[in-house]
């Protein structure tokens, strides 16, 4: 055990020295790194300390994660639990609870037939696109009845129907795929890593929306919310349609060399 944490150590230290002074004479740090690992060939030597120089920089793949992520919280499914009650709807917020737990049990048996045949990207696309028009309407609703517009008795269905809507594309879009592309884009040495990093993301941003989302609701009003959330969803749209690519079927080289194009 002790060998082998001695060898281990020497790695460390060979890699280490290989990163600093690679830049100033390449063809000296092969020679040495020929001589100390005389198991492995030049090529293989160059490999390896180009994979741990990789890990210490930040990877493309995490940032593009990481707006998935924030694009995913900020679309406002955590701020609907508040909104049965606000809505003014004849229809109680149990019956609302039950539609919207159906909703999430289609969602949740349909979502891997979608992702498979729709793929990610269409799937994203569809799912904040609806997102982003369902909290558009919701918004809309708010600011007519925060505002005192007449509002008949009829049209107070129509914020329960976005509610559910919007539950249910999120559960089978903008809910499953991040995670999956999670997996897709990154390599199996940076993956816990990266999960990590777009996790604590999204923790910090649901903690932001938790905190902020009754302060603004009060003092700007709901419909300031709901116009936000449908702002970063079609942000998200946006950029999925256009930075984004398409994972499907793609291995990890493929999908390397469309990222850097």
């Amino acid at each position: 055990m002790r060998g082998v944490a001695t060898n281990k150590k020497l790695r460390e230290i060979i890699i280490s020295q290989y990163h600093r002074d690679s830049k100033r004479n390449k063809t000296g740090v092969k020679k040495q790194l020929a001589k100390l690992k005389s198991n492995k060939t030049l090529k293989q030597n160059e490999n390896d300390c180009f994979e741990n120089e990789e890990m210490l920089h930040p990877r493309e793949e995490t940032r593009y994660n990481n707006f998935n992520t924030l694009f995913k919280t900020r679309s406002g499914r955590r701020a609907l639990a508040t909104l049965f009650d606000e809505a003014g709807s004849q229809i109680s917020g149990e019956i609302v609870a039950i539609l919207v737990a159906l909703g999430k049990i289609a969602s949740a048996c349909i979502a891997y037939n979608l992702i498979e045949k729709l793929g990610r990207k269409t799937l994203i696309l569809i799912s904040s696109g609806v997102c982003g028009v369902s909290m558009l309407m919701l918004g809309i609703y708010f600011y007519f009845k925060e505002n005192d517009v007449y509002i008949p008795e009829k049209v107070n269905i129509i914020p329960v129907i976005f509610i559910v809507t919007f539950t249910v594309v999120y559960s089978f879009g903008l809910a499953p795929v991040p995670l999956i592309i999670i997996n897709e884009l990154l390599p199996n040495e940076a993956r816990s890593l990266g999960a990590s990093i777009v996790f604590w993301t999204s923790n910090i941003v649901f903690f932001i929306i938790t905190f902020a989302y009754p302060l603004v609701a009060e003092y700007l009003g709901i419909h300031v919310c709901m116009f936000t959330f449908s702002a970063f969803c079609f942000i998200g749209f946006v950029f999925v349609l256009f930075i984004l690519p398409e994972t499907k079927g793609k291995s990890y080289s493929e999908i390397q060399e469309m990222l850097n194009k």
